[in-house]
């Protein structure tokens, strides 16, 4: 599996692999994208997301929790859209799994690196539920911001080998994330106590990204 370029093949649990084909190379991320994913995005759409991520969402998160580790030399964190995450079943929107924190070669299901595995759209509902692509590109942000917080929590933690924490206490930071991050791109002061109920609770624009909901 090529892992420095990232064309190819991602692993996807023991044994199972991914074939990807590599949407947008950013400063701070690549995104990858399943090649037999139902519906793909746009590439205006992927590079808009890019460069969100790069200059609003990974700043912001890494200011408040720290920076992830760069295990595999890439420089960059790995956002992989899969159908995968689909047919789990389960409703997330996206996942981190400390598995790939292990070197490659010493399990099958490790990528060797930092990555985040992200819901595909899926607009017919063939794997489950109907999922549009607008769908998917207003959500991306938050789940970006939230997902990313998760890489922190859990290569800063294994890089000091300490344990990782508790789900609650991992849910709970990476939530605080969404919120840092939708006060960054909408302009919001923290800590003002200034938001109304429509801001947020999104009902003052419901097409934009809800960083505030649960």
């Amino acid at each position: 599996r090529k892992r420095k370029d990232l064309a190819g093949e991602v692993s996807f649990g023991p044994g199972d692999t991914v074939r990807v084909a590599v949407r947008a190379k950013g400063q701070y991320a690549f995104w990858l994208e399943d090649v037999k994913d139902p519906a793909k995005y746009a590439d205006t759409t992927m590079a808009r997301l890019s460069q969100l991520y790069d200059t609003k969402i990974y700043p912001a998160d890494t200011l408040e929790f720290g920076t992830p580790t760069d295990a595999d030399g890439n420089g960059r964190v790995v956002i992989v859209i899969t159908q995968e995450v689909n047919k789990m079943g389960g409703g997330e929107l996206g996942f981190v799994t400390s598995c790939d924190l292990l070197a490659p070669g010493t399990s099958n299901a490790s990528n060797g690196g930092e990555f985040t595995y992200i819901l595909a759209p899926d607009p017919s509902g063939t794997l489950g539920f109907q999922y549009s692509t607008a769908d998917g590109a207003r959500d991306l942000p938050d789940v970006t911001a939230h997902e990313s917080v998760h890489i922190i929590q859990f290569t800063r933690r294994y890089a000091a080998s300490h344990p990782f924490p508790d789900i609650w206490w991992a849910e709970g930071q990476a939530v605080l994330g969404e919120e840092v991050v939708g006060d960054t791109i909408e302009g919001h002061v923290p800590r003002s106590n200034a938001l109304g109920v429509a801001e947020a609770t999104n009902l003052d624009d419901t097409t934009s990204t809800d960083f505030y909901g649960l």
